[in-house]
């Protein structure tokens, strides 16, 4: 009997595992929101994507012809 009471609170448990692992999706995009603002990422990101495709041009000369191609895309 007592193995099968706790057969059935597993059962349940994982049952509602899934509702309380999901969380509020609204709350967490706020929180990442929130962050990005407070890193400035706004103001830090031209410059970074200037350093990957610098990075990237002096790894692989051939790029050249496509750099503004991939600046459009980094900054998207």
């Amino acid at each position: 009997m007592r193995m099968l009471l706790c057969a059935c609170l597993i059962t349940v448990a994982l049952m509602f595992y899934p509702c309380v692992a999901l969380g509020d999706a609204q709350s967490h995009r706020k929180a990442a929101e929130n962050l990005l603002i407070v890193m400035e990422v706004d103001k830090s990101l031209p410059k970074v994507v200037e350093q990957v495709v610098e990075t990237q041009l002096q790894q692989n000369p051939q790029l050249a012809p496509q750099q503004d191609i991939l600046q459009r895309f980094l900054t998207k």
